[in-house]
């Protein structure tokens, strides 16, 4: 899922590097802002993506945030948490 208003952009490689393909967050699906699926399934970036990076689009800036990669053959419970926070700082 991709918020509105900002992109992913996948990569085939490490490092960012290799084919790419733009994923954009789109408009909320329901009146509870429930984000809409980005399928990758039948897709030829379906179990490739090495790396990515996420950007705002409006404003066409790279937001800064922490990306965990998890892999498993089990079950396992996971939390996750919508949205962004940033923050300012006066010197």
């Amino acid at each position: 899922m991709v918020p509105q208003g900002y992109s992913v952009e996948l990569f085939e490689n490490d490092g960012f590097t290799g084919r790419s393909k733009i994923l954009h967050g789109r408009n909320w699906t329901s009146v509870d802002q429930q984000m809409q699926c980005q399928n990758l399934i039948g897709t030829d970036f379906d179990n490739v993506t090495s790396s990515l990076a996420v950007f705002r689009t409006e404003m066409g800036m790279y937001s800064v945030g922490d990306w965990v990669s998890v892999t498993t053959i089990e079950a396992v419970d996971f939390t996750y948490h919508i949205g962004f926070t940033t923050s300012k700082s006066k010197e």
